[in-house]
C-alpha cells in the first residue's frame, strides 16, 4: 500500500458512561511520514457500543482529514513522490564518485554528473543532497514522477525503475559502469557502482 492508516483508540469510563478518545493517521509507505492526522474523543454514553462510540468519533472528524489526504495527493501530482536515493561504491570498485569523465564537453567527476541526472530527471528538479564522499552520495527529497512510459501505455513509476534508469544512464559511453541496485522499502533504492 502506498499510504497506511493507522487507528489507534482509548475507552474512557466515568462511572456508568463511557466515551471513545481515538488517534487517525495516513502515513506514507514510501518516506514514513505522516500525511493527515486526525483526533478527537466521543460523546460520552450510557447504553452506546464501543464500535458506534468510535464510528461516532471518527465521524466527526473525518472533514479536516480528508482535505489533508486531498492536499496530499495534489502535492504528489503537482511535484512527483518523494523518494530518498543513495549511490554507493565497492570497495573493490576501479571507480569512485571522484572519477573524472569527459560528457557533454565537459570534464566533471562522477558525482557532478549522476547529480546533473537527477536534477534533470526530477520533477522540477527538485531534491536535497544530505550527505557526500568518495564513496557514497544520499539524495533525500527526491521527488520522482508518478508516471512513465513503456510500450505506449503509461505505467507508475517507483523506486526501483527510477534508479535503473539511474543505472542505464551509467552503462552507456563515456562511463561503462556497472552497477547493481538493492531496494530498501517502497521509497528507498541504492545504486551500488562495482557491483555486477
Amino acid at each position: 500500500a502506498d499510504i497506511v492508516f493507522q487507528l489507534t483508540y482509548t475507552v474512557n469510563e466515568s462511572g456508568p458512561k463511557n466515551s471513545v478518545t481515538f488517534n487517525l493517521q495516513a502515513i506514507d509507505a514510501y518516506t514514513s511520514k505522516q500525511i493527515a492526522g486526525a483526533q478527537g474523543t466521543s460523546e460520552p454514553s450510557f447504553s452506546a457500543d464501543i464500535p458506534t462510540l468510535l464510528e461516532e468519533a471518527v465521524i466527526g472528524n473525518m472533514d479536516n482529514f480528508s482535505n489533508s489526504l486531498q492536499s496530499y495527493f495534489d502535492d504528489l501530482f503537482e511535484n512527483g513522490r518523494e523518494v530518498t536515493l543513495i549511490i554507493k561504491v565497492w570497495n573493490n570498485s576501479e571507480v569512485n564518485l571522484e572519477t573524472e569523465y569527459f560528457n557533454r564537453g565537459n570534464n566533471d567527476q562522477l558525482d557532478v554528473l549522476i547529480e546533473d541526472w537527477v536534477s534533470e530527471n526530477t520533477v522540477k528538479g527538485r531534491y536535497s543532497v544530505s550527505s557526500t564522499s568518495k564513496n557514497q552520495k544520499i539524495f533525500e527529497q527526491v521527488r520522482i514522477p508518478l508516471f512513465y512510459e513503456r510500450n505506449a501505455r503509461q505505467r507508475a513509476m517507483d523506486t526501483r525503475t527510477f534508479i535503473n534508469n539511474l543505472r542505464k544512464y551509467l552503462k552507456e559511453d563515456p562511463f561503462m559502469i556497472d552497477s547493481k541496485i538493492y531496494q530498501k522499502g517502497l521509497g528507498e533504492a541504492w545504486l551500488i557502482i562495482g557491483g555486477s
